[in-house]
């Protein structure tokens, strides 16, 4: 019996060190593709951001109020890229998007604007496991994802639960932070 004990004990305790070898980044959907590389990106003082040919300026802040929920967003700070691509033609990258996060800084690249969106929703939940105590520290990282499904739901039962409005936007909030 102490042999069974002592063994399943070594057996936790080496799993729990192999775990910590690695990052691990929890995102709902989980993305298509995601390649964790090596370096830390650290955010202190929040983001800047600069968009290219996003040339609508209610989409720019669309953009800007969607990555507010989770980072401040500043004039002079790590650098945040979003960048509509110029082949929108592509049928099948409607809602694609790229995320590169380097020693450079953060790159959300997409073909059309709801592809940006899902970058940033994605990027959101990023900064919010990557929070300490003096900001924000990033694990170097590449994501290409798009959604597998032409349409998602979210089955929202008011019938049975008396909710409140309040309530059931705050739920319509938190949904669209899963993409």
């Amino acid at each position: 019996m102490l042999r069974i004990f002592i063994l399943w004990i070594a057996m936790i305790s080496s799993l729990s060190l192999f775990a910590q070898n690695k990052t691990r980044i929890n995102l709902i959907p989980y993305p298509q593709s995601l390649e964790v590389n090596k370096g830390l990106l650290t955010v202190k003082n929040g983001v800047s951001v600069r968009t290219d040919n996003v040339t609508d300026q209610s989409l720019s802040h669309l953009f800007l109020e969607q990555l507010k929920n989770e980072v401040k967003v500043v004039k002079s700070g790590t650098k945040l890229r979003l960048e509509l691509l110029s082949n929108a033609k592509q049928e099948k990258k409607e809602e694609w998007y790229k995320l590169i996060i380097d020693r450079r800084g953060i790159k959300i690249s997409a073909y059309t604007p709801a592809g940006l969106l899902y970058g940033i929703s994605t990027l959101n939940q990023i900064f919010y496991q990557s929070r300490t105590e003096v900001g924000y520290q990033i694990p170097f990282l590449q994501i290409t994802d798009q959604p597998a499904y032409t349409y998602r739901g979210f089955m929202l039962d008011s019938s049975r639960h008396i909710q409140s409005v309040d309530g059931i936007k705050g739920i319509l909030d938190f949904m669209v932070t899963l993409n």
